[in-house]
This record gives C-alpha cells, sequence and structure tokens, in this order.
C-alpha cells in the first residue's frame, strides 16, 4: 500500500520531501484513432484534444493521502486536460505527433512533453526543501 510506503519513508528519512504522481488520462480508443476521429477542436490553432478518461475520485484520494503524509501531490489531469475535464491532449502544438503511443502510453515526445511541463513543479519543490534545510 502507498501510505505504508510513505510511512515507512518518513520513517527513514523524516525530511524527505515526497512527490506523489497521478496516473495519465486513458484513451477509451487506440490514441490514433482517437486523434484521427476527433473534432479536432484546436485551442488557438495549435493542440488537439479528444475525449478521454480521468480519474478524479483517484486523484482525490491520492491528494489526501499526499495532505496526510506532508507530501506534494501532483496531477497529470492539470497538464494534459482542459480544466481538468475529459477532453485531454493528444497531440502537441501545430504538429500531428501523438504524445499517446496506444491507450494509455506515452510516445517519447509525449514523455518529453509531460516531464517538461511538472519538471517545474518539481523542482519548485525540491528548491523548497533545500531552502528549509539551510
Amino acid at each position: 500500500k502507498l501510505e505504508n510506503m510513505i510511512r515507512r519513508i518518513r520513517e527513514v528519512s523524516p525530511r524527505s520531501k515526497l512527490v506523489i504522481i497521478s496516473s495519465v488520462p486513458r484513451w477509451h480508443v487506440s490514441a490514433v484513432h482517437a486523434f484521427q476521429t476527433s473534432e479536432k477542436a484546436r485551442i488557438g490553432g495549435s493542440k488537439v484534444y479528444a475525449r478521454a478518461t480521468i480519474w478524479p475520485e483517484v486523484d482525490s484520494a491520492l491528494s489526501n493521502i499526499a495532505s496526510e503524509y506532508a507530501a506534494t501531490f501532483i496531477a497529470p489531469t492539470e497538464q494534459l486536460c482542459l480544466n481538468r475535464t475529459n477532453q485531454c491532449l493528444i497531440s502537441l502544438e501545430n504538429s500531428d505527433v501523438l504524445i499517446y503511443s496506444d491507450y494509455n502510453h506515452l510516445t517519447k515526445q509525449g514523455s518529453e512533453y509531460l516531464m517538461g511541463v511538472l519538471s517545474e513543479r518539481i523542482q519548485s519543490v525540491l528548491h523548497a526543501n533545500s531552502q528549509i534545510s539551510k
């Protein structure tokens, strides 16, 4: 269980900064099919979004666990979906490069994109930790 693992980490290293990252959206059909059949709702003429499954109840549970154990929670849906709805990014700006290779796995470009947007948040968590320990 996640809570047991966090408890153990806290016992061994109580000052550790923990980050819990939730799952990415899952497609009802293959990412290629979702892209081909999407209305290609380009926001500002750039990104393509399509309907995907998201799990707000999982995000809520993980967020609660993070709060309980003084960890930081990050939900990729905040970066990948419009206003945390089920309209989620499927291709990068001005391209037909898909960020998913299938129903639930990111392509290399998708991983690089997601880590690019998440890295700022993770870096701020690590930076805050280094300021506290000084």
